[in-house]
């Protein structure tokens, strides 16, 4: 319950515009780890594989807790819908910021709009626990804006999941 309050409380400051940012250089691979520890324990009791691929000197200049906050929602999404056996995987493609993938299962097309949506959960495509409310991805969506970034999700053929972190065009 603290969770969601916090998160709609952020939710409410960055949609009135009173958020800070406080830029300075960020290592996303540590960043990636240590927002990853958390959910260590649940994935790994679910046979979930973690592959971090995001390299060692890769530094991005931006708010670290913002996007510690972005980055942790992405991975708590993938330790709690992933399937039992799958993996979670974070890199750094050419193009993006970061991408966190998943392997499934995928989410159908028709709910990728709706994915970012504030309180919407599709319950029928992605089996959860019952912790997660339908807050994460539109807050992370939001800090990314206010980043500068922006934050999208696809499902793939082969059944994985990808949210990639981008820096916004203009």
């Amino acid at each position: 319950m603290c969770s969601l309050v916090e998160n709609l409380l952020m939710l409410a400051r960055v949609d009135a515009g009173q958020v800070e940012v406080n830029r300075t250089p960020v290592s996303l691979r540590s960043l990636v780890d240590e927002c990853w520890k958390p959910h260590a324990g649940t994935a790994a009791a679910r046979g979930i594989e973690l592959r971090n691929t995001v390299p060692d000197d890769m530094v991005a200049t931006t708010d670290r807790e913002k996007l510690r906050v972005v980055i942790g929602n992405l991975l708590s999404n993938a330790a709690e819908y992933t399937a039992n056996g799958g993996w979670v995987a974070i890199s750094a493609p050419a193009g993006a910021l970061l991408d966190v993938a998943d392997s499934g299962p995928p989410i159908p097309p028709e709910h990728l709009d709706k994915i970012f949506d504030r309180m919407w959960r599709a319950d029928d495509s992605r089996t959860a626990t019952g912790i997660h409310c339908g807050i994460g991805l539109a807050l992370a969506r939001s800090l990314a804006a206010t980043l500068g970034l922006t934050l999208s999700a696809s499902s793939h053929p082969d059944g994985s999941v990808h949210f990639v972190v981008s820096t916004a065009t203009t």
